[in-house]
């Protein structure tokens, strides 16, 4: 029985171990994620004018587009052709696309960064009850062998003498338990069977 408790608190410290492992991946994760979504977080908080970070994605975009658009159109004329302006239609189109996919970038990131703290939280909870549990376990452990111990100690001085086991083994001191109980089951047993004997032979014996 022993035995198997301290293999069930190897396995447990084993388990520890992994979750924490994997406690330290999931942080480095999520810590790579995060520092960008802070740094967008923070620029919306200290800029009264966005009210979200795709706002701000948008507004570089556009702001992007625009000064390109009008050095270009500095560097060449003023005339405004079809030409020009179907070019313009198609940068913008074509920058509009890009905001949309920066977009869909954002959200992505967004959704692995919850799910990476969620994971998180589960295996913080689950790390946090292994370690209680085997917290437990231990304390049973140490109170299982002090009963065992002071058991031991009392069948030493009901026979009065020194066993040669040791007091740490504690697997050695249960099996001296268990041989004492068993001579002493045998004992009582023989007392009971001469008793049942004895009553016998006065019961038979003519007066």
């Amino acid at each position: 029985m022993t035995k198997v408790k301290v293999k069930e608190i190897e396995r447990l410290n084993v388990d520890i171990l992994q979750i924490v492992n994997e406690r330290n991946r999931l942080q480095s994760k999520m810590e790579k994620h995060v520092i960008f979504s802070k740094f967008l977080e923070k620029t919306v908080e200290s800029a009264e004018e966005f009210q979200e970070i795709r706002e701000i994605i948008t507004r570089y975009d556009t702001l992007c587009a625009t000064h390109d658009y009008l050095m270009k159109k500095e560097a060449k004329s003023q005339d405004g052709t079809e030409q020009e302006k179907a070019k313009l239609k198609k940068f913008i189109e074509e920058k509009n696309n890009e905001v949309l996919s920066y977009n869909n970038t954002l959200a992505e990131l967004v959704t692995q960064l919850d799910k990476v703290q969620s994971e998180a939280v589960k295996w913080e909870s689950r790390w946090m009850h292994i370690k209680n549990t085997a917290a437990k376990k231990t304390l049973l452990l140490g109170r299982i062998k002090m009963a065992t111990h002071n058991l031991y100690q009392l069948i030493n001085k009901s026979k009065k003498q020194e066993f040669e086991v040791q007091v740490e083994e504690t697997v050695d001191q249960l099996n001296v338990i268990q041989q004492f109980i068993l001579d002493l089951s045998n004992i009582t047993a023989d007392i009971r069977k001469a008793d049942t004997i004895g009553a016998s032979i006065v019961v038979s014996t003519p007066v």
